[in-house]
């Protein structure tokens, strides 16, 4: 494992030879994620989720991660964020997903209570993403 492994990005770090880390977009259990643009073509942006160094190192995590991948990039559901690319042969491995502007969630309910109006809405929409993936038999754990 690198020294630079668990150390968290900075904007214009680079991941990789394609990604320059713009700022972090949120971390949990697993990893990290941070909105990038690509070092060629600064238009071009994505979410970079990185697995944490701990978990790299452990075969099984990294099965995990690749397997969380596969079914993501299977999905395609305007709700449901897409994975566009995978990458294993680097530490740490990362996925490269759609990029998706906006607060999230949580930075919303910190505000203040949502109008209902907006609360139906958006709840209405994760429900439409939950019951697509159930009917394709993926459950997801951070929800």
């Amino acid at each position: 494992m690198s020294p630079r492994c668990n150390a968290m990005r900075e904007p214009g770090d680079r991941i990789g030879e394609v990604w320059e880390v713009v700022r972090p977009l949120g971390s949990g259990g697993m990893g990290s994620v941070y909105a990038a643009q690509n070092v060629g073509a600064p238009s071009i942006q994505a979410a970079v989720k990185l697995l944490a160094c701990e978990h790299a190192v452990r075969p099984e995590a990294r099965q995990r991660f690749l397997q969380e991948a596969e079914v993501l990039s299977g999905l395609d559901h305007p709700h449901i964020v897409r994975v566009r690319n995978v990458v294993l042969d680097t530490e740490p491995p990362w996925l490269e997903m759609e990029l998706v502007e906006g607060l999230a969630l949580s930075s919303l309910i910190a505000i203040g209570p949502l109008p209902e109006p907006r609360a139906v809405h958006l709840g209405r929409q994760l429900l439409e993403a939950l019951a697509y993936m159930h009917r394709r038999r993926v459950h997801h754990r951070d929800v």
